[in-house]
């Protein structure tokens, strides 16, 4: 998703111009200037394992966002998206459209198919993509999914594309009056027989690593300490109202503390959402924390600091189970220098928070599809590996 300058706090998603508009959720945050970071590629191919293993896709760090490479089309079609757990749809930048990380050309593909008219997302910073819902052969960690359903963008101003890979009651398509749901990907690779039940593991990786992972139907137990301790899911949607059964990974988080001293006593649901960039906090903690640390910048919407900035270690305790952020991690560069840094904690403008990958690269995550729950622990950064299948 593209941005200018100031801090976007809003996305917005419709079915077609006379659908409801979906509740506001956050997104990756952008300033207008390039981060410099290891120019090494991922490996093609190094995390590609089926059957026995789960089914795995590489994430490249882009700083402000994770990056997968997915092939469409017959013959295949290479696309680079932001992978995002906040979001349902896939959606790709069409041909005639303008992307640096790739456009994809249904003439092109023996395999494409038309659903429907009526793809639309737009974003908060004045950005979109519309154009067709269709079906497509889709091949990422080794697998092919066939008759996958997608956005295939005919016009947008977005950027690169969106991997949404979260619950099918947050799908685009499910809004407005005559809105429906679909097998989004993670259903898919269990239709289709490549994982045995719906979920996955995210593990971003330092903060310095050039790439993290998603891991489909399996959990990697070396990279994490500890225990994982499973979290149910708030049945609440990104407006804050209750729904019937959850339709995003939102959970409680009771507490926030730094050297030992509390930042946030009070327990509000929080959404762990590797599509946004930072923390997101009601208001008034937002605020105490940004403050506490920085100064007030309009430009930038939030609170600016140097980034030699000391701080401690924020802890962040869910039920019994705490995970320690590094100070480091809570710092977003917002200029060439590497001198001038965003305190990394925004306000939401919700009661509730969002735990984005300011948070998430210092958590092992297995995300459960098919039980509505959550199992995190504290990340482990090692190159080894012991995967099981869940």
């Amino acid at each position: 998703m593209k941005f200018s300058s100031s801090v976007l706090l809003s996305v917005l998603a419709t079915l077609s111009s006379s659908a409801l508009a979906a509740p506001t959720k956050q997104v990756p945050l952008k300033i207008d200037f390039s981060v410099e970071r290891s120019s090494k590629a991922p490996k093609s191919g190094i995390l590609a394992r089926v059957a026995a293993s789960g089914v795995a896709l590489e994430l490249e760090n882009q700083y402000s966002m994770y990056i997968a490479e997915i092939e469409l089309g017959t013959p295949v079609q290479k696309v680079r998206v932001d992978v995002d757990t906040g979001s349902s749809d896939l959606w790709v930048p069409g041909a005639g459209t303008s992307s640096s990380y790739g456009t994809y050309d249904n003439s092109k593909s023996s395999t494409y198919s038309k659903v429907k008219d009526g793809f639309s997302i737009s974003y908060g910073d004045g950005s979109n993509a519309k154009g067709n819902w269709a079906n497509e052969t889709m091949t990422l960690g080794g697998v092919t999914v066939t008759d996958f359903m997608f956005g295939d963008a005919t016009t947008q101003t977005a950027g690169e594309g969106v991997f949404g890979i979260g619950m099918i009651g947050n799908e685009a398509s499910a809004w407005g009056s005559s809105g429906f749901t679909y097998d989004n990907f993670p259903v898919q690779l269990k239709n289709q027989g490549f994982i045995n039940n719906i979920g996955y593991s995210l593990y971003l990786n330092s903060l310095s690593a050039d790439s993290g992972s998603v891991l489909f139907g399996a959990i990697d137990k070396a990279k994490y300490s500890g225990d994982l301790k499973t979290l149910k899911l708030v049945s609440i949607d990104d407006s804050g109202s209750k729904v019937d059964s959850p339709v995003a990974f939102f959970v409680e988080l009771d507490s926030i503390t730094a050297g030992g001293k509390p930042l946030a006593s009070k327990s509000y649901p929080a959404l762990l959402d590797s599509g946004t960039t930072l923390i997101y906090a009601p208001s008034a903690i937002a605020e105490a924390i940004g403050s506490k640390y920085g100064e007030y910048s309009q430009s930038y919407g939030g609170y600016a600091t140097s980034c030699s900035t000391k701080g401690d270690d924020f802890s962040f305790t869910f039920e019994d189970k705490t995970i320690t952020v590094p100070w480091e991690d809570l710092l977003f560069k917002v200029d060439d220098s590497g001198k001038e840094c965003l305190v990394g904690v925004l306000s939401s403008g919700s009661e509730y928070y969002i735990l984005g990958d300011g948070f998430l690269r210092s958590s092992y995550i297995y995300y459960d599809l098919e039980n509505n729950e959550v199992q995190i622990g504290q990340a482990k950064y090692t190159e080894d590996s012991d995967i099981q299948l869940v």
